[in-house]
Order: C-alpha cells, then structure tokens, then sequence
C-alpha cells in the first residue's frame, strides 16, 4: 500500500513539474508547433519525463558501453544468483502498456513485470545499480521487463479535466466508473497512452545516445504472450 502511494505521488509530481516546465516554454515560445501535443496530453507528457529521468535515460546511457554487468538474483529476489556480462548490442528494454488506464490493467501490467525474475545492472564509479526484471530470450539475450506505474496517476488527471467533470455532471452516470465505457473516454486513454509512448522516443532522439531506438519497445500486455512463449 505504502508503495502504491510512492508511485502515485511521483505521478502527480511529474505531470505537476512538466506543467509548470511546458508552460514556462509555451510563453517564451508560443508558436512552437512540437509542444502542441505535449500540451493536449500534459498528465502522459508529465508521467513520461518522470519515467524517461529516472529509468529510461540511465538504461540508454549504459547501452552505449560495450558490455554490461548484470547481478541476477535467485528466485526469492534476495541472493545473488550470478554475475554475468551482456554484450549491449543484446540487451533491450520492454516496457509493458497496459490495456487501459483502470486499476486491473495497471495490476495486470505490474503483476507480469513482477513474475519476471529480479536483477542488477552493476554501474561504474559507485553509481547506484539498476534494478531490473528481465527474461533471458532463446538466444541469450537480455530482455529489460518494465511498467511505468506513475501511468496510474494519469487516470486522475483525465477525471479532473472538464470534459469528463460535465459528462459526470449530467446525472447520466450514478458512478464514476460508469464513464470508462465511454468513446469519449475511452478516446482520450488511448492517446494518452500513445503521447506517452512518442514522448519517451523524442526525449530519447533529442538526447541522442547513438543507441538504436529500437533498443526500446513498447508492447502492449494483450501481445505479450505470444512474444514472450517466443521468448522462452
């Protein structure tokens, strides 16, 4: 429970500072045609620099060693299994997408990340290490498992805006629940999502690592399956 609360504050946090950050941009430079997508998506845009800043980012600056060092725990998660090097060319982050943004989904996101075994990705200079889920493919290769749980903070921003406050207000639904069948709604989830998918890649190009992009994917968890029996 204490770590749900975690999550969601670090959410609300990152969609407060890239509001604040987007709008300071907006009105020094307001005919910048490239943020008017971030704007209109600002819950997904925030979740995404929150996400890039504290994960993605440091995944794509150790892709550009040559060779990682990987702490892999045993099953309990609490002894280190063994220690191995990956060749970076063989090592990709999935990131998990959810169905939609209601609670189960997000539960059955976090739930497959979490079935996955745990790992460190050692760092040089006594940075701290990454924590990791991942697979082992049937090649050898390091497969990256991970789910951006601030998402769920999202769901609370789109209840909040004034589309879905009137549609509520109508008195057409007893419960809120009720609105999450709507096309409107159900709309404004899947862009959200998309932003927050576009929004990791063009912070990732604009950084240029001269990491392949393809070094992340973003896969939706009704496809997972498939890939992972691939996979195993």
């Amino acid at each position: 429970m204490i770590a749900e609360h975690i999550d969601l504050i670090s959410g609300i946090i990152g969609i407060t500072t890239a509001i604040i950050a987007l709008y300071k941009y907006i009105k020094e430079k307001r005919k910048n045609k490239e943020l008017e997508d971030e704007v209109r998506h600002i819950a997904s845009t925030g979740v995404a620099l929150g996400y890039y800043y504290n994960f993605a980012k440091d995944i794509f600056l150790i892709l550009r060693l040559a060779r990682l060092k990987v702490e892999l725990y045993k099953k309990d998660g609490k002894e280190i299994d063994q220690v191995r090097e990956f060749k970076t060319k063989d090592v990709t982050l999935r990131v998990v997408m959810p169905r939609n943004l209601e609670q189960d989904s997000i539960d059955e996101a976090i739930n497959f990340m979490y079935s996955y075994p745990k790992a460190d990705i050692v760092r040089l200079d006594n940075e701290r290490n990454i924590g990791i889920n991942y697979l082992l493919d049937e090649t050898g290769k390091l497969v990256i498992i991970d789910f951006p749980k601030p998402l769920k903070a999202v769901r609370m921003h789109l209840l909040s805006e004034e589309e879905f406050k009137e549609i509520i207000a109508k008195g057409k639904f007893t419960q809120d629940e009720d609105i999450f069948d709507t096309p409107e709604w159900k709309k404004a989830e899947k862009d959200e999502m998309e932003n927050f998918q576009k929004a990791i890649i063009k912070l990732i190009k604009r950084d240029d690592f001269g990491v392949p992009i393809n070094k992340i994917e973003f896969v939706p968890i009704q496809n997972l399956n498939n890939i992972m029996q691939n996979n195993t």
